[in-house]
């Protein structure tokens, strides 16, 4: 058996070769040289094909080389005569990446991940697939040649790195393909720390005010709540209460007041903090504002109650307008609420708020992916871990790749508790200064 030599000519598009005997992978350009041994072989012909079962002659007839433009990929032959003999050369394996192919997928359906990729190689050629998810110890092998892998979602699998590769038959080495799991939900609760200024830093300032956000992101935090209401002339503001008489100098509801009447009072909690920190009240728009410029994440919870459906479409229109569907979350404790937002927006971050769990909550959340699910706290949350039977529920919810808040947490000593369950924490004090 003749072998063959080869030389790689480096042009402009991108081509990947390997050779059968070899695990090393080359990235040459688009002409590949291919040169034999043995100069004096007599009759020769090169031959070509991309699936190994059927091969062609080329033009080349002869000559101890062949100068192959590459553009798919294939395979490369010398079938040549000695006397009454004929013999083959070593085959030469070369792969080109498919330009118009931009790698694997995931799609994301509720309680399950799809991931789904190609190579540009005869699938017969493939004897299976390993899918590793890194940094878990997580290798999966398929033997039926199928391009697709259905997994359950979990929360590991957020922000790793997935790699898929192609084991042929005959060990050609073909390239990896690798695919990173995220999307706007994963991406927005990625952040260094998991805490959530309630209100903003509400214990030393006035909740839902300007200041409480501003102190909020000099205090460390990155993601921030709030409360929306609607006026008399449908502008959302920030208030919690269903009336303003406990954080400012005003009485009664939000909505029996025009915007620009609530901005004579003063939010600035007088009974708490008496004169220190005189605040007007910020609508929605004004809050974003904050946002963005402090680079800050908002959870925005819905209390109006009377809203109309252009409420929602305009609450949506003010918030999309500033930030990117990854940076920022809307939640509520109305189901009624969110599926109406998740019918007009299928994209956005929604969270269901509740004093506990129910069975029915699991559904809800389904329904409403990407959800997030924001809890009180209990004992059984701070003081049992979370793989605890006491917590199976929550549990659940947490390793199927739903995030879970807690609320509110204003004991120092808990927070670093819930910190370590990898739950996320809605607190009115500085958890940095503990």
């Amino acid at each position: 058996m003749h072998k063959i030599i080869f030389t790689l000519v480096l042009l402009f598009t991108t081509l990947h070769y390997a050779q059968a005997s070899e695990k090393n992978i080359y990235q040459p350009g688009d002409t590949l040289i291919v040169t034999l041994e043995n100069t004096s072989l007599g009759n020769v012909q090169w031959q070509y094909s991309n699936d190994l079962r059927f091969w062609r002659n080329l033009k080349e007839r002869n000559n101890d080389s062949i100068n192959f433009i590459v553009e798919e990929t294939g395979f490369i032959r010398a079938k040549f005569k000695n006397g009454m003999k004929s013999f083959f050369s070593d085959t030469t394996f070369f792969y080109v990446s498919d330009t118009t192919y931009s790698g694997p997928k995931i799609e994301d359906n509720n309680n399950s991940l799809k991931i789904e990729w190609k190579f540009a190689i005869a699938t017969h050629l493939i004897d299976r697939y390993t899918v590793k998810i890194n940094d878990i110890d997580t290798i999966i092998e398929l033997r039926n040649r199928d391009n697709t892998l259905t997994l359950p979602r979990k929360n590991t699998y957020y922000g790793k790195k997935i790699t898929i590769e192609a084991i042929t038959e005959n060990q050609y080495v073909v390239p990896e393909q690798t695919v990173t799991y995220n999307n706007d939900y994963s991406l927005f609760f990625d952040t260094k720390n998991r805490y959530i200024a309630h209100r903003g830093l509400s214990h030393s300032y006035p909740e839902n005010t300007a200041i409480a956000f501003e102190k909020a992101k000099e205090a460390g935090f990155e993601l921030v709540e709030c409360d929306v209401w609607l006026t008399q002339d449908d502008i959302w503001v920030l208030v919690h209460d269903k009336t303003i008489e406990r954080t400012s100098n005003g009485k009664g509801e939000p909505g029996k007041y025009y915007y620009n009447e609530l901005k004579s009072f003063n939010f600035g909690y007088q009974k708490k903090f008496g004169d220190a920190y005189p605040q007007s009240i910020i609508s929605l728009e004004d809050f974003l504002v904050i946002c963005k410029e402090k680079k800050l994440k908002p959870i925005i919870e819905i209390k109006e109650e009377k809203f109309r459906h252009l409420n929602l479409i305009d609450l949506l229109r003010i918030i999309n307008s500033q930030l990117q569907y990854n940076e920022y979350a809307i939640q509520s404790t109305e189901k009624r609420t969110l599926n109406h937002l998740r019918r007009i927006d299928k994209e956005v971050i929604l969270g269901l708020v509740s004093e506990k769990y129910k069975a029915s909550h699991r559904y809800t959340l389904g329904n409403l992916y990407p959800a997030f699910y924001n809890i009180e706290q209990n004992k059984n949350l701070t003081h049992k871990p979370l793989s605890n039977s006491s917590n199976s529920n929550i549990y659940s919810l947490f390793t199927s790749g739903i995030y879970v808040c807690v609320w509110t947490v204003n004991e120092p000593t808990l927070l670093p508790i819930l910190h370590e369950k990898e739950l996320f924490i809605l607190t009115d004090i500085n958890p940095f200064k503990q």
